[in-house]
């Protein structure tokens, strides 16, 4: 009986801005096609100063809430900080997970698998991905594992490692669900908390926007809170969310 081979091409594509110059070549992981992540190719992409803070205190801490109204870039951050450790081999795969919630009006029943079903939920971190790596590159790298969505759901028991873990828009989690979700944080996983209070689609009285505090009594986990002032989608939305404020 001839042994069956298969040859695995490598992905290639010019440098990019978000470029190291190391990359772990780690053993493959099965299930896991091995991509050469340092020639992923990245948008330039201008940040404001307190962007820049944002980005430090992500690469010193295993834990970080960021707290804010919409278009403050609290979801775009996190996953420009995830591809930037991908391509210096510092992670092994990118982990996405959000409540799904709807914002009021129900879509009904989902077809296709768990990450098609959390697609409409994920989209906003999908968005960010798609503009830092743009969609052939996104979805390679969606294909291959090495970026996931999930559902909170599916969270227990997973421990999450060698991996940048981003739990968005997390004001619409119970207290419960957001220790669940806390607490699959591993060795080598840096994990950042997104949460808008002004968007609960959930009752308050529920929501673990009431944890908040026992979090920023904690010297070892940051709670950055952006203001309006910090808004960055567009001028009308900040002009919006003052005229809210009023």
């Amino acid at each position: 009986m001839g042994q069956r081979s298969s040859n695995r091409s490598s992905q290639r594509h010019s440098e990019g801005r978000l470029s190291s110059n190391h990359y772990r070549d780690d053993e493959e992981t099965s299930g896991i096609q091995r991509v050469n992540v340092k020639r992923l190719k990245c948008a330039e992409v201008t940040l404001r100063k307190n962007q820049k803070y944002i980005l430090q205190l992500l690469q010193t801490r295993s834990l970080t809430f960021l707290i804010g109204p919409a278009g403050t870039g609290k979801t775009f951050l996190p996953v420009l900080h995830a591809v930037d450790k991908l391509k210096r081999g510092e992670i092994k795969k990118i982990v996405a997970v959000r409540p799904a919630v709807e914002a009021g009006d129900s879509i009904g029943y989902l077809t296709g698998g768990l990450s098609e079903k959390m697609a409409p939920y994920l989209r906003p971190v999908l968005d960010a991905f798609e503009k830092i790596l743009g969609k052939p590159q996104l979805d390679m790298l969606l294909r291959e594992g090495i970026i996931e969505i999930t559902s909170l759901t599916y969270l227990r028991g997973r421990t999450i490692e060698d991996a940048v873990y981003i739990m968005d828009e997390m004001q619409n989690a119970t207290p419960a669900q957001l220790k669940m979700a806390l607490t699959r944080i591993g060795e080598n996983c840096t994990a950042v908390v997104t949460m808008d209070p002004q968007q609960c689609d959930i009752p308050k009285a529920e929501s673990c926007i009431t944890d908040l505090a026992r979090f920023e009594a904690s010297p070892d986990i940051p709670v950055f809170r952006f203001a309006t002032v910090d808004v960055v989608r567009s001028e009308i939305v900040k002009t919006i969310l003052q005229v809210y404020e009023e």
